[in-house]
């Protein structure tokens, strides 16, 4: 199962249209079909009602997108995790205050913990 594939069901699953998902995916018409021809071969099912131009997801599709989403969220946030890491990025602060906080003491306060890092090999970076 290609991720392409997969990316390219989700956004024909939403569009409901394989020319406005070859549009979005700047791809040909004929690869989005492709795609999902490919797609439907290994589950060995349809995932669509063909209804002239435009398509829409059968029982079994519907069933299938929320996993395929879940699987290009992972994919996505394994590429973006990895890349990260490369850039000497070793985890992620996720900090939630208040948008007076945020605005003002927040700035303060990351701005002096980039200038005095307590990490002697610098792997905790901090980007403003």
């Amino acid at each position: 199962m290609e991720t392409e594939w997969l990316r390219t069901f989700i956004v024909a699953a939403k569009k409901e249209n394989f020319r406005e998902t070859a549009e979005q995916r700047f791809i040909t018409q004929s690869t989005v079909s492709k795609h999902i021809q490919h797609l439907e071969k290994e589950l060995q099912t349809t995932l669509f009602e063909r209804q002239g131009k435009n398509v829409k997801l059968n029982q079994i599709g519907a069933h299938f997108l929320p996993h395929a989403e879940k699987m290009m969220a992972t994919i996505d946030e394994g590429l973006q995790n990895t890349r990260s890491f490369l850039n000497g990025y070793t985890f992620q602060l996720t900090i939630g205050v208040s948008p007076q906080i945020a605005n003002s003491i927040l700035p303060v306060i990351i701005h002096i913990s980039a200038a005095k890092p307590r990490y002697s090999n610098n792997d905790r970076p901090v980007k403003v």
